[in-house]
């Protein structure tokens, strides 16, 4: 009974690679965001190097498959992918660094619009400036992203110059990919065991750590009664670009706002929302991305909240 327990449910194959990719990605984030003691200082520095050697053979053997299939990448989807991964990692970035701070101003000096507004005659030097700045960065988060866009330049480079060659015939054994993936879901195993030893008076704090929300469907609208006094969690992990439709049914003010953690308390950023308010808000408003969205009831009555999640 107790090894059925025991087992890895990160090793499970029916976790897709785009679900895994989130699942770690987000475990280091809240690693890194909890780590004011440094009491995850170690997990923090083990985890993000088998992260990225994952990344790197599940990219590599993608653009290796393409070749063997006679396919070429045409350098227009490169362009894309390139400024598509440099704009979907800036929301990390800000995690980490601060808009207008030195760490962030490394990577994006004169605004994140200069590369989306790129061309194929600047590409290339300022994707080479972004990899250097993120190996420069002092976190090893943002340092493991350099070697992943460097194979989409990698890519961009040999369309450009049209030299795409065959990678040959494949040997079926265990490929890179399997093997990088059995460490990796290994190493974050080993951490959910050692957060569950840190935290063996709460393990529910274990939680905070990981984004359970993969394997379920998110809930489209939400209903909660706030007691005074009280923090609570309306959802979590939301994409930067989500909407939500945000009404007060209740008689007291309400602060909702992004959080780091689900009991975090209110912390000067987001909306107050007075009863009877009933209006749409953007990540932004709500005080940026991060993992969770909460609302804190700092009266002594009762309060009662509606969410709903609007496409944007």
């Amino acid at each position: 009974m107790i090894l059925h327990h025991l087992k890895n449910p990160f090793a499970n194959p029916e976790i897709s690679e785009a679900n895994l990719d989130k699942i770690v990605d987000t475990h280091i984030n809240r690693l890194i965001n909890n780590n004011q003691g440094g009491t995850y200082t170690q997990m923090i520095n083990d985890t993000p190097p088998l992260f990225q050697a994952w990344r790197t053979a599940i990219s590599t053997e993608a653009i290796e498959k393409a070749l063997r299939e006679g396919r070429t990448i045409s350098v227009n989807d490169a362009v894309k992918i390139i400024k598509a991964y440099i704009s979907r990692k800036r929301g990390v970035i800000k995690d980490i660094f601060a808009e207008g701070t030195p760490g962030y101003e490394l990577l994006y000096p004169n605004g994140a619009m200069e590369y989306s507004d790129a061309t194929l005659g600047n590409l290339r030097t300022l994707t080479e400036r972004w990899i250097a700045s993120a190996n420069a960065s002092g976190s090893p988060v943002i340092a493991a992203m350099g070697p992943e866009l460097q194979l989409f330049l990698d890519a961009f480079i040999t369309a450009r110059t049209n030299q795409l060659q065959s990678a040959g015939e494949v040997i079926e054994k265990d490929s890179d990919s399997d093997i990088a993936r059995a460490a990796l879901v290994k190493q974050v195993y080993k951490n959910l065991l050692g957060l569950l030893i840190i935290h063996i008076d709460d393990v529910n704090r274990v939680i905070d750590f990981f984004d359970l929300s993969i394997t379920k469907k998110k809930k489209k609208t939400y209903t909660l009664k706030v007691n005074g006094n009280t923090v609570k969690n309306i959802t979590e992990d939301f994409a930067p670009e989500q909407l939500f439709e945000i009404e007060n049914k209740g008689t007291v003010n309400l602060l909702v706002y992004t959080a780091d953690a689900k009991t975090t308390p209110h912390q000067g950023w987001g909306i107050n929302i007075a009863p009877g308010t009933k209006q749409k808000y953007t990540v932004a408003e709500l005080g940026g991305l991060r993992a969770f969205l909460n609302v804190h009831n700092q009266n002594p009555a009762q309060g009662t909240l509606s969410v709903k999640l609007v496409d944007a």
